[in-house]
């Protein structure tokens, strides 16, 4: 596991070897309802993809921006 903090975003990566097995939203200070959907899809679509270069949730770019950045950061 590797976990980050990202401004107001902590997320943590699971990974074996060179696959991202999970991505999960540890802590976030993004406001409700508006972040939901980014935070339901973009751990699943990196995940899927095995990239963080996935699309942003329409309505969510921030929240999207921001869970792509920090699970990059723990990647690296």
């Amino acid at each position: 596991m590797k976990t980050t903090n990202l401004d107001n975003l902590e997320v943590e990566v699971e990974v074996s070897g060179d696959e991202v097995l999970n991505v999960e939203i540890v802590e976030h200070n993004e406001s409700d309802g508006i972040s939901d959907e980014a935070f339901n899809q973009i751990p699943e679509r990196i995940v899927e993809e095995q990239s963080t270069e996935v699309d942003s949730v329409s309505g969510a770019t921030d929240s999207s921006v921001g869970i792509k950045e920090a699970a990059q950061d723990a990647l690296d």
